[in-house]
């Protein structure tokens, strides 16, 4: 286990030098501290549906990625182990989405955190900031780092 110490955007620098699915989509990072996370994607051809409107799938992904920053760059590993999402508007080709995440307060009256699940709403907003989609993730964080699994993942 590693015994340095990490500022959450040197966990940040790490995950999305390790994730590939961020890339390939074209997700870009804003910003991530502990709790909180906001993501940028523009939408592109290859990311529509047969509708001619961006892919709920790709959608949850931007707002999936935006979550797992904003779960790990504690460097406490967190998986998402339920997501719930809600459709308010539809997205089309060239719009930039924004993905905002933050962990609802479910700490204790002292401020201590109860337990390892955590509770986080995504908001994600398309042109003139009007809501696209929400999304609801419970996670669930375990006794590892996220810089140690990132280190073994590695071929």
């Amino acid at each position: 286990m590693s015994q340095k110490k990490f500022t959450p955007q040197e966990v940040a620098d790490k995950i999305s030098d390790a994730d590939e699915a961020f890339h390939s989509l074209g997700i870009e990072l804003i910003s991530a501290v502990p709790g909180k996370a906001k993501m940028s994607m523009k939408v592109r051809p290859n990311m529509l549906n047969c509708l001619g409107i961006l892919h709920g799938g790709i959608l949850f992904s931007l707002a999936d990625t935006a979550l797992a920053f904003a779960s790990n760059v504690d460097n406490v590993v967190s998986y998402t182990y339920s997501s719930t999402i809600y459709f308010l508007s539809s997205v089309s080709v060239g719009e930039e989405i924004i993905a905002v995440t933050e962990e609802d307060n479910t700490a204790a009256e002292d401020g201590t955190k109860s337990g390892r699940t955590s509770f986080y709403t995504t908001t994600v907003f398309g042109k003139d900031m009007r809501r696209v989609a929400v999304v609801q993730g419970v996670t669930r964080s375990v006794d590892e780092t996220v810089i140690d699994v990132i280190e073994q993942a590695k071929p």
